[in-house]
């Protein structure tokens, strides 16, 4: 295992804490960026949601290798887009980061609008009940910096194409609606 911030700023440096047992490791930091050492320090230069992967590798133990990933989020000040989700009306789903690991960090806020829809506006990722499709905004804030994210929420209906004229002998006429989960 490994520790490291959940969230950090673009340009600055990280320090990784290694608490795996091993005698060689392999870090790869998601953006190209590699190391061998077995506490690193790195620094994100871009925005975005990077894995985190550390190899770690023990001479003569019961597994050659074992291997972790975490994922780290480094604002810069931007906007991006959330995968989309869908729901059905009045149904609670589940918004935001689903990775994200609920850190004791006080230094970092969340901000969920329209707050009204969600179960906790500051929180990482509250649930949401809705019957219209709704684009929820979430601003993700530290002391030095900050993103918004945005993330679309839409609505399954039960589609039934029905013949315009249906023709029985008797009643009443049952109909049995597939259920292969496609509504």
């Amino acid at each position: 295992d490994f520790i490291t911030p959940d969230i950090v700023c673009k340009d600055s440096v990280i320090h990784f804490i290694n608490s795996s047992r091993g005698t060689t490791y392999q870090w790869t930091f998601g953006d190209g960026g590699v190391s061998t050492v077995t506490n690193p320090t790195h620094t994100y230069h871009s925005g975005g949601v990077f894995d985190v992967t550390l190899v770690s590798h023990l001479n003569n133990g019961c597994k050659d290798n074992d291997t972790i990933t975490k994922k780290v989020i480094v604002l810069s000040d931007s906007s991006y887009h959330l995968d989309s989700l869908s729901t059905c009306p009045n149904t609670p789903v589940a918004l935001g980061i689903e990775y994200f690991s609920l850190s004791n960090d006080s230094s970092i806020s969340f901000s969920w609008s329209p707050s009204s829809l969600v179960t906790d506006s500051t929180i990482a990722n509250p649930y949401a009940v809705i019957s219209i499709p709704t684009t929820f905004r979430l601003i993700i804030r530290t002391p030095s910096c900050f993103d918004t994210l945005y993330q679309y929420v839409g609505i399954k209906y039960l589609n039934i194409n029905l013949e315009d004229t249906l023709h029985y002998c008797s009643l009443p006429y049952v109909y049995t609606i597939p259920n292969d989960n496609n509504y």
